[in-house]
């Protein structure tokens, strides 16, 4: 039977019948069939819900790029830090860091 006789036969709207559709090939693993996949995308393409486009793709990998070099950078900052507290306790002879497991003074 077609959705639409389903629908005059049980008195569900044709959304609720694809719905009930849905959850049962979902609970028994069937394969959504040939028509299904074609009436999701022509749904899609009317409600303005593109598939990602190669240049969306192409973008998404600049942005990636872009924040993998911007984290190596945040990095190689944290680790000169560390060096020059290292080096300044060194001239210095001062502890700068806290000790694990060392309480405040109270001045």
């Amino acid at each position: 039977m077609t959705y639409h006789q389903l629908s005059k036969k049980y008195g569900a709207s044709i959304s609720t019948i694809n719905k009930w559709v849905l959850v049962y090939q979902e609970t028994h693993n069937l394969p959504r069939t040939a028509k299904q996949k074609t009436h999701d995308r022509q749904q899609m393409a009317i409600k303005g819900i593109p598939d990602k486009t190669k240049e969306e793709q192409t973008d998404l990998k600049q942005k990636i790029a872009l924040l993998e070099k911007l984290l190596a950078w945040e990095k190689m900052k944290a680790a000169a830090l560390d060096k020059m507290i290292d080096i300044a306790e060194i001239d210095f002879n001062i502890d700068i860091r806290k000790k694990p497991g060392a309480e405040q003074s109270m001045k």
